[in-house]
């Protein structure tokens, strides 16, 4: 296939990476750094289109997710789109509608789906009628070359853990069926960025409830769930995950969509569906960030 890339930062390389082999790789940039993957870079838009591209990863900034999806999917071109779908819901009803008019293949990449911890749960047939879920790391770390410079710190970019950690929002959703988001967002650490950089809230799913934590601040990572029974069951499942497990989670998501194209497997989490979520994560979000004294911006 001949696979057209928007933005090439981390994670474009890394599909980039594991679609090299068996595919022509193609990017459309606004930076004339050349990557060696790329089998042609193009810096204008109709040039990128010229290539009559099969499929496209969105793996740019969020705050471009949206208009650059309405050029792919005018153009009747299926969509990889790397989560947050956006910054903002300014056109995502109007990119809904084109996407279902003109029947063109969707998916929102969230790769816990693919963790096997939360697998396993997902096949559990219980339900726990209280969850405890945190998700909390230290930007620094995690964005090696300058956190400051990358869109995770920029709220009007789309970042902030609200949409940048929205990974716990959307395997709840996944597993439990999530209804409504409620908390409260703040920037209380001296980190230098310009976004909420902790999250406090209540969770409301189908038949579970529970509280949900995430914070760009904390020297001890932690991504993990407890869960609580009504036989008095309860246990918590961490899922930190090396370099070398999160490799083969990023290939079974990527193996998952080729499939999809290929109609080999039943698509998930689709425009219409990641749409649903965003919203609620939205109504929230909108609701403004709190700064305190302490912040350096």
């Amino acid at each position: 296939m001949k696979v057209l890339f928007f933005g090439l930062g981390s994670i474009g390389k890394r599909y980039a990476d594991l679609l090299k082999d068996k595919h022509e790789l193609y990017a459309y940039r606004t930076s004339k750094k050349k990557n060696e993957l790329m089998e042609k870079e193009v810096y204008k838009l109709e040039d990128a289109f010229k290539i009559k591209p099969d499929v496209v990863f969105i793996t740019n900034p969020p705050h471009l997710h949206v208009t650059t999806a309405l050029e792919c999917a005018k153009r009747n071109i299926p969509m990889y789109i790397e989560k947050p779908i956006s910054n903002s819901t300014l056109l995502i009803d109007k990119l809904d509608k084109t996407v279902k008019k003109n029947n063109v293949f969707t998916y929102v990449a969230y790769h816990l789906r693919f963790n096997t911890t939360l697998r396993g749960l997902k096949e559990r047939k219980e339900i726990p009628f209280y969850f405890r879920v945190c998700c909390s790391s230290y930007l620094p770390d995690w964005r090696k070359k300058d956190y400051r410079n990358c869109y995770s710190s920029s709220r009007s970019f789309g970042g902030g853990v609200m949409l940048d950690l929205s990974h716990e929002f959307d395997y709840l959703n996944w597993l439990y069926g999530l209804k409504k988001i409620q908390g409260y967002q703040h920037k209380v650490s001296n980190l230098s960025v310009d976004c909420e950089d902790t999250f406090d809230g209540f969770v409301t799913c189908d038949k579970s409830s529970g509280s949900v934590h995430l914070d760009y601040f904390g020297r001890k990572e932690e991504r993990s769930i407890e869960l609580f029974f009504d036989d008095g069951y309860q246990f918590k499942l961490s899922f930190l995950m090396s370099k070398d497990v999160l490799h083969n989670v990023y290939k079974r998501q990527l193996k998952y969509f080729l499939n999809c194209l290929n109609n080999e497997e039943t698509p998930m989490n689709n425009l219409s569906e990641a749409i649903y979520l965003f919203k609620k994560i939205m109504e929230v979000r909108n609701e403004g960030c709190i700064y305190n004294s302490r912040s350096r911006n």
